[in-house]
């Protein structure tokens, strides 16, 4: 398994001084392609957990399969993204 960033990993990361607009227009840039990185890890994560336990967990996976279509459309992931 992959490790998987929180939201507050990410932004740790990315939490440096601000010395211009330049430069946090920068940051943010990297601070949302970060996050949709770590988006289509979660993903790929939660795809392969479901096909792990097959049918046995029914329930979950139907839940499993809601937030992986909230994730893709909140984040924007395209099927090619997760190539």
């Amino acid at each position: 398994m992959t490790e998987l960033k929180t939201l507050k990993d990410i932004y740790n990361k990315h939490n440096r001084e601000i010395e211009s607009e330049q430069y946090w227009m920068m940051a943010f840039l990297e601070f949302n392609a970060d996050l949709k990185q770590e988006a289509i890890k979660w993903v790929k994560e939660l795809e392969n957990i479901i096909k792990y336990r097959g049918e046995y967990f029914k329930d979950r996976a139907e839940s499993e399969r809601r937030v992986i279509v909230f994730i893709k459309q909140f984040f924007n992931i395209t099927e090619e993204d997760l190539k």
